[in-house]
């Protein structure tokens, strides 16, 4: 009797239809199976999520749980018979450092449920590192065409200053030369300016003669001396000497505690402060100034 029993309850059990699998859910973030990611502060996620219930999908969920508020969350999709479907979207750019949580939520005709979280964790966006920069003080040039001792022609790469017949075989290293006349006041000059063309005439080694002239950019900025004197880097100079700041090829009526910022030729950028002017006699006419410079 047992093993008739036994076998009766074998041949019901084999009877028994097969329950359906439970939902899955699958999530791909940026091209890989994962649910999980980390990014760059202002970066944007790819999701891509696949849903397949055998007994056929009756809801699809997805909402936000934590992290910087998102736009469209909750998310609901109802079906009326399927057993697959996907969504894909983009989430971000996400601006804010921190977590954003997602979890969507498969219900299938039977009400078993299956959720997966999905978990963006946005890192703070590095700060750039500041650059080195060459420092040279007490920098003294001579006014062009006046001063009978001082060279007039600055190289910004070491800060040395050269008279003409000096300069004009360096020619290229040349960023700005120092004016201080009635049309042209307390100035300092981009070598590429056409106001050099006519000065010192008489010199075979007169600007108008030299092989390069070197469009060096200038232009007044509005940062202090001593904002200047306390730079230990190029934060300041990467921030404040723009294109849009500094596009002139001269700048005039300089006077102690001016800061001019430059970009030469070659792109570096850099600032240089007045220390003093000396304006009499004519033969004596200087600018002392600061430099500092990309390394």
């Amino acid at each position: 009797m047992v093993a008739a029993f036994v076998a009766a309850g074998c041949v019901f059990s084999s009877c028994k239809k097969d329950e359906p699998a439970k939902p899955v859910i699958t999530v791909n973030l940026d091209g890989t199976d994962r649910t999980e990611i980390t990014i760059e502060q202002g970066a944007s996620v790819k999701v891509k999520i696949d849903y397949t219930a055998e007994a056929g999908i009756k809801q699809i969920d997805l909402e936000q749980t934590g992290g910087s508020n998102l736009e469209g969350y909750p998310k609901t999709k109802d079906f009326v018979s399927s057993n697959v479907d996907k969504a894909e979207f983009t989430v971000g750019p996400l601006t804010e450092a921190g977590t954003v949580k997602l979890v969507t939520r498969l219900t299938d005709k039977d009400a078993n449920t299956t959720n997966k979280e999905i978990v963006i964790t946005v890192n703070k966006a590095k700060e750039p590192t500041a650059g080195e920069i060459n420092t040279f003080a007490n920098v003294l040039i001579g006014c062009l065409a006046n001063n009978t001792t001082a060279g007039s022609s600055c190289a910004s790469i070491d800060g040395k200053v050269y008279n003409l017949a000096a300069a004009k075989p360096l020619s290229a290293q040349i960023d700005f030369i120092y004016l201080d006349g009635a049309t042209n006041p307390l100035s300092i000059v981009a070598p590429n300016n056409t106001v050099l063309n006519g000065l010192s005439a008489a010199s075979a080694d007169r600007v108008a003669t030299w092989a390069k002239r070197n469009a060096t950019k200038l232009g007044k900025l509005d940062v202090t001396a001593a904002a200047f004197d306390a730079m230990g880097n190029d934060a300041v100079i990467a921030e404040k000497v723009t294109t849009t700041a500094v596009a002139a090829d001269i700048v005039k009526d300089l006077k102690a505690g001016d800061v001019v910022g430059f970009i030469t030729e070659g792109g570096k950028k850099g600032m240089l402060k007045v220390i003093n002017t000396v304006t009499t006699p004519a033969g004596s006419k200087s600018i002392t100034i600061a430099i500092k410079v990309q390394k």
